[in-house]
Order: structure tokens, then C-alpha cells, then sequence
């Protein structure tokens, strides 16, 4: 919300959701490696749904793996600023650092868009010819015995 007044004078507010961050472990934690977490189920009943621009920096919430309900808070950036990153080379790192954290996340499971076929039912025969590149597919039904080619030409088929 902007707040405009007379001289062209104005005032940027924000409506926010205010987080219970006074209670240190229920409301908001930090992790070992400083990532700061918000409890979702813990939200703040308030008078003021606002707040002025230069009192808010902002943030994005991402969905903590381990903890539902719990949202990790990640300052964000403009994109007309940017942090040089500079890096003092006299700087020596100790060999007590700890390793990145990342959650094990499983491939996704897609179903097979071709029906199973019982193989009982399809005999598969090798037919040796001068090149070797075909082969027999007989079923049960007639009307579906076809000759193959290896190389997906079947121009020289007898039908």
C-alpha cells in the first residue's frame, strides 16, 4: 500500500504476517548451519497487519524437508544492488567445517504408458537369413504374426 500526501510525499506499506519469533525453539530456530526456520502454526494475532518499507527486508520461505510446518527464511536481494563477494586471501580456512546438508530425495516413480502383455502368449523366434537382421514375432493370434527388420525397415515385408 502507498500513502500518498500533499507536497508528493509518500509512504510504501506492506501487509504482512507476523511470526511468533520471540519463542526461541517454538516459534523460530536456527539450524547448525545458521539457516533461520519459522513455525507456520505459529502466527502472531495483531493489531498492526503493517509495516512501513524501511522497517522490512525481504525474504523468501522455503518448505523445511525435515520439519513440517516449519518454513526457512532466506534473504532475498534486488536486482538493482549486489554484494561483492571479496575474499581475503590471507584468510585460512580451518579443517573443522563442516559438509553441506542435502535430503535424500527419491526419483519419482512414472507408470508405464504401454500395457503388459503376458509373454506366455508371444513366442519369439530368430530367423537367420543372409543378413541377420530380422526376427519372428508368432502369437496365439494370427492376424498379428509379423516380420521384423533390426533396423526399423520393413519395406521388404510379406504380408
Amino acid at each position: 500500500m502507498e500513502l500518498q500526501y500533499l507536497g508528493g510525499n509518500r509512504v510504501v506499506m506492506f501487509k504482512c504476517d507476523w511470526w511468533d519469533v520471540e519463542n526461541i525453539g517454538k516459534g523460530v530456530k536456527m539450524d547448525r548451519y545458521g539457516f533461520v526456520s519459522v513455525n507456520t502454526t505459529r502466527k502472531l494475532l495483531t493489531d498492526e497487519p503493517f509495516a512501513l518499507a524501511s522497517q522490512v527486508e525481504q525474504v523468501f520461505y522455503v518448505e523445511d524437508g525435515s520439519n513440517p510446518n516449519w518454513l526457512v527464511v532466506l534473504k532475498g536481494q534486488s536486482q538493482s544492488s549486489f554484494d561483492s563477494l571479496t575474499k581475503d586471501p590471507t584468510d585460512v580456512q580451518s579443517g573443522d567445517q563442516e559438509e553441506a546438508f542435502q535430503q535424500d530425495t527419491p526419483d519419482p516413480i512414472y507408470p508405464n504408458p504401454y500395457p503388459v502383455q503376458d509373454d506366455e502368449l508371444i513366442g519369439w523366434e530368430e530367423d537367420s537369413n543372409e543378413d541377420g537382421n530380422e526376427m519372428h514375432v508368432d502369437s496365439d493370434d494370427d492376424s498379428h504374426d509379423s516380420e521384423i527388420s533390426a533396423y526399423g525397415d520393413d519395406s521388404d515385408q510379406d504380408e
